[in-house]
């Protein structure tokens, strides 16, 4: 899990660095330890390894606790849906360049997931129909 960490935090970390040079949005330092690595505040580099080691902790609690769920289906169903949803709030933001870039960026990734999920299902049910 911590590969996967770091490679998605060294994205999010940039994308930080971009949005925080250009004041499309910044930190409020009242709040801060005061502490920046890369004119980025400590809380903000550590969020980093929290929040997805979070996800992966919810996750693993709603498949012990509920090991019939499937997670893949209805996943599936959550992610086209918030896709259509966040391209929706995009558009409605056009002129908000954090907002706007953050709602279409995860739109498309989430449909693109979607999609790559579902060709991979159809593509095991042809493999396994034709070998019988």
């Amino acid at each position: 899990m911590f590969p996967s960490i770091v490679i998605m935090a060294l994205i999010f970390i940039i994308w930080d660095v971009i949005f925080t040079k250009y004041d499309i949005w910044g930190f409020n330092d009242k709040y801060l330890v005061g502490l920046n690595i890369i004119n980025l505040p400590l809380e903000e580099w550590l969020f980093f390894i929290t929040i997805p080691y979070a996800c992966v902790f919810i996750y693993d609690c709603i498949k012990y606790y509920f090991p019939n769920l499937d997670l893949q289906y209805s996943g599936s169903i959550i992610g086209v849906l918030l896709g259509i949803l966040l391209a929706l709030f995009a558009i409605l933001n056009l002129g908000k360049h954090y907002t706007y870039i953050t709602f279409i960026s995860l739109s498309m990734i989430l449909i693109l997931l979607v999609i790559s999920i579902l060709s991979k299902q159809i593509n095991s049910y042809l493999m396994c129909s034709k070998t019988y």
